[in-house]
């Protein structure tokens, strides 16, 4: 099952970057296959899948944060980075 929900909220972030605009409903109003939404999805896809492998900083704060929600300090690196890379693919998977 394929959800294009996050592909789609980072698409419209990046037409909205490109147009200076707050109209999100500007973006209803593209034609589902027109250039400028195509280019979008596009962008996001491969913004997205850039972000596959998060930084240390990212390790560091994801550990940190399921610390202190679990209240155990137990959470392992690898876990971690394989619950990322399982997020990141269910975003752009087909």
């Amino acid at each position: 099952m394929r959800d294009d929900a996050m592909v789609e909220r980072v698409a419209m972030a990046i037409w909205q970057g490109s147009v200076g605009s707050a109209r999100w409903h500007e973006w209803d109003e593209f034609v589902p296959n027109a250039w400028g939404r195509i280019k979008s999805l596009a962008q996001a896809r491969a913004a997205i899948q850039a972000m596959r492998e998060p930084t240390h900083l990212m390790e560091n704060r994801g550990i940190e944060r399921l610390d202190e929600v679990t209240g155990e300090n137990n959470v392992q690196r690898g876990h971690l980075n394989e619950a990322w890379r399982a997020m990141v693919d269910a975003a752009v998977s087909p």
